[in-house]
C-alpha cells in the first residue's frame, strides 16, 4: 500500500496491475487546493513554495488522521516515511494516536533536511520528534551531519547512498 496525499493530477486507478494498492488522503476542501507534494512543494528544492505555509498544516493534520484510521482498521508490518517532512512526522503521530507498534523508517532524502535546517527552533524540535523512528536514512553525509546537528542522534541515523554510478554525469 502507497499512502499519498490526495492530487488531481492522479491518472492512474487506486490499484496497479501487481496489486499495489494507493491510499490517497485529502487536506482541502477543495480540489484545486490540493498542490503539496509531486514536484510542487518547493522552489528549485531551496524553499517552501508560499502557499504551502497554509497549506503545510492542513497536510499533516489530514495525513494524521487518515493514517491514524488505516493503523486502527489494518494489520500493519512497517511504514516506510520517505521524505521526513511532512511523512516521518504523519507517521510518528499516527502510529502514536492509533496505538500500533510498526516500526517506521524515515527517510531524508535532502529538501526535508534542508527545510529542518532552515526552520529554527521548529526545525530542532520536529529533528528531534524524527529521533522516535525506528530507523532513519539518508543519502549522504552531509545530510547526516545536518541531522546531528539538529539534535537527531548520530547512531540513528544510516548512510544509505543511491545506487547510481554518477561517472559520465555532467
Amino acid at each position: 500500500t502507497v499512502f499519498l496525499p490526495f492530487t488531481p493530477r492522479w491518472k492512474r486507478g487506486a490499484k496497479d496491475e501487481r496489486g499495489i494498492r494507493f491510499e490517497f488522503f485529502r487536506y482541502a476542501p477543495l480540489d484545486a487546493l490540493h498542490r503539496i507534494g509531486y514536484m510542487t512543494g518547493m522552489q528549485n528544492d531551496l524553499r517552501l513554495q508560499p502557499a504551502n505555509y497554509l497549506l503545510g498544516p492542513a497536510l499533516v493534520i489530514g495525513g494524521i488522521a487518515r493514517l491514524t484510521a488505516i493503523l486502527k482498521r489494518e494489520r500493519v508490518d512497517f511504514i516506510h516515511a520517505h521524505w521526513c517532512v511532512p511523512n516521518g512526522l504523519i507517521a510518528l503521530a499516527a502510529r502514536k494516536l492509533s496505538g500500533a507498534t510498526c516500526p517506521v523508517i524515515a527517510s531524508c532524502p535532502g529538501s526535508d533536511v534542508r527545510v529542518l535546517s532552515t526552520s529554527g527552533v521548529v526545525g530542532r524540535i520536529l529533528a528531534r520528534y524524527l529521533s522516535g523512528s525506528n530507523l532513519i536514512t539518508c543519502n549522504s553525509s552531509d545530510l547526516r551531519d545536518d541531522l546531528v546537528k539538529l539534535g537527531v542522534p548520530a547512531e540513528g541515523v544510516n548512510l544509505v547512498p543511491y545506487g547510481v554510478s554518477h561517472r559520465g554525469v555532467n
